[in-house]
């Protein structure tokens, strides 16, 4: 399997650490002249050095993030009557989702009345003291005893209104009621937020209570990938880094934290990354397999070279090519690391202005025989 692709032009992708050359490959020295050199029909051609970029491999699902992802519940127990949304739909916040036929709601309903009524009067009341106490009627005592009570009966009706908030009434319904004094006869159940109805449990005819959830709705806008990174990629792996997504090119993510314990079953760590933009075309939920792109790997043991895939003979387990030296040729081992049309890709040591032998390699083999035992 490959562990390399395409970046841009002479860019590629690299798995952290398959650069390392084994040191156990011995180079050889091959003398010939310029004239064997010539009669052996052998030509040279120049490495070129490619860009690479270290890559650790891992997999992961994609999730929304916590304040994205809501349950949406009843407020009050009741039956389900009527579904207005369901899985798949986009809603916006405050959008109705469903209605319940729910006596609870009703005497909430009656209870805020209640309330409004009971604080209009002790209101009046208190005007009405305040007016008798400023002409000598009534006493200090009275007064405040008739202020207390006023703001008692507007804690109570605060209260019930704020009720009616949470069982998904809006201002101006509740203003409404206190002004008709006629009561809602269902209960509704809102969307908290803009999003996509993930999951619908609600039925119709179904009894329901505060602590089932009727619809999952998520923000889709903003996703995350929560991915199982191997303890020994931690030191490859840092906040900022790309991540790409195998099999949707046009999935890139961002590595936004790295978790700091390790998971005591699968013994992985978590990394979260978040994905940029929105035609990704991922979904909550699914599955997906990554490569977190780290710096150019200019810092390895040695460099990935493109060079003519006739250039590099097997020979054991290895790959080796011939370099050029002044008395003849060097048998070089390299890492092959991948391949493109007629080109190979092979990580390895060459110097400045390092030539290969390309036409006439076959000859330069039978010559040097293969690696000595062990080598390979």
């Amino acid at each position: 399997m490959s562990h390399w692709s395409r970046r841009g032009a002479g860019a590629l992708w690299l798995v952290a650490g398959l650069l390392a050359i084994p040191s156990s490959l011995q180079a050889a020295e091959l003398a010939l002249s310029g004239e064997e050199v010539a009669n052996l029909g052998i030509t040279l051609a120049a490495p070129e050095l490619a860009e690479v970029t270290r890559a650790v491999p891992a997999r992961g699902r994609v999730v929304i993030p916590p304040a994205g992802d809501v349950a949406v519940s009843p407020a009050h127990e009741g039956l389900v009557v009527r579904l207005l949304r369901a899985s798949g739909d986009r809603v916006a916040a405050g959008e109705l989702l469903a209605e319940i036929n729910s006596p609870v709601f009703l005497e909430s309903q009656r209870g805020f009345l209640d309330a409004a009524t009971a604080d209009e009067l002790a209101r009046q009341r208190l005007a009405r003291d305040r007016q008798l106490a400023a002409e000598g009627i009534v006493s200090r005592r009275r007064l405040e005893e008739t202020g207390a009570e006023a703001a008692a009966a507007a804690a109570a009706f605060a209260e019930h209104r704020q009720m009616l908030r949470i069982a998904g009434l809006d201002d101006a319904a509740i203003d409404a009621l206190a002004k008709d004094r006629r009561l809602l006869p269902l209960l509704p159940v809102r969307a908290p937020l803009d999003g996509t109805v993930l999951d619908s449990a609600a039925r119709v005819g179904s009894g329901v209570s505060p602590t089932e959830a009727l619809f999952r709705i998520g923000d889709v806008s903003t996703l995350w990938l929560e991915l199982e990174l191997a303890q020994r990629h931690l030191g490859d792996v840092a906040p900022g880094m790309t991540v790409s997504v195998d099999g949707a090119g046009a999935a890139i993510a961002r590595v936004l934290a790295i978790g700091g314990a390790v998971h005591p079953e699968t013994q992985m760590v978590t990394v979260r990354a978040e994905l940029e933009g929105g035609s990704h075309g991922l979904r909550p939920g699914q599955f997906v397999a990554v490569r977190i792109a780290g710096d150019t790997a200019s810092g390895s043991a040695a460099d990935v070279w493109s060079v003519p895939a006739a250039s590099v003979v097997q020979a054991g387990d290895g790959h080796f090519v011939f370099l050029r030296t002044a008395s003849g040729f060097r048998v070089a081992p390299v890492r092959q690391v991948g391949a493109d049309g007629d080109r190979a890709l092979v990580a390895a040591e060459f110097g400045a202005g390092a030539r290969l032998a390309h036409d006439g390699v076959s000859a330069l083999k039978s010559l040097w025989g293969g690696p000595a035992d062990g080598d390979s």
